[in-house]
């Protein structure tokens, strides 16, 4: 239970290392109005421990314990803050007056975010895949679609031929373009 594994890792030394992830995600595009709606259940360590949301509406995330963690539910969600507390500041994606990148604490609302956009990111590219020939060109920016593969002579690299990870920072550098 949930109690069991808080106390072992703190009696028995092992490192800070959590894996976390988010499954199951539900998202509502209709009612995001400021902030992503969805749902979805917060693994740590292999276990269900949380079940997040966000009604869409610019309020902060909600958390519920999940109804298979059984035990202190709340010294779990401790350690879970504990942990992002204890990475480094990230880059935010923002420039200071002095040309600084904005650094800033992750935290457990910013991460789903990271992972609900991730999420809607794989799922467009997967629509995309499933009815275009989608390819770059080398030397231009930009991603490009078509309904038959590309003339070799063009230098394309052709995207459907690369597996989602590899895909995912090219789309994510080149759609921006």
């Amino acid at each position: 239970n949930c109690n069991d594994e808080h106390e072992q890792s703190k009696s028995n030394g092992r490192s800070n290392k959590m894996n976390i992830e988010l499954k199951g995600i539900k998202y509502t595009a209709w009612s995001s109005y400021e902030t992503h709606h969805f749902q979805a259940t917060l693994y740590v360590d292999g276990k269900p421990l949380v079940i997040v949301s966000n009604e869409g509406h610019g309020g902060a995330d909600e958390h519920y314990p999940h109804p298979k963690c059984a035990g202190n539910f709340r010294a779990k969600m401790r350690d879970v803050e504990e942990y992002f507390e204890n990475l480094p500041l990230a880059e935010i994606g923002l420039i200071d007056d002095d040309g600084k990148p904005v650094l800033s604490q992750p935290d457990l609302e910013s991460w789903c975010i990271d992972q609900i956009n991730d999420w809607l990111t794989v799922k467009d590219i997967k629509r995309k895949l499933r009815s275009h020939i989608l390819f770059t060109i080398a030397g231009k920016s930009g991603i490009y679609q078509s309904n038959k593969r590309p003339n070799p002579s063009r230098n394309a690299t052709i995207l459907n031929d690369l597996t989602i990870a590899e895909i995912v920072p090219i789309w994510l550098e080149r759609a921006e373009a």
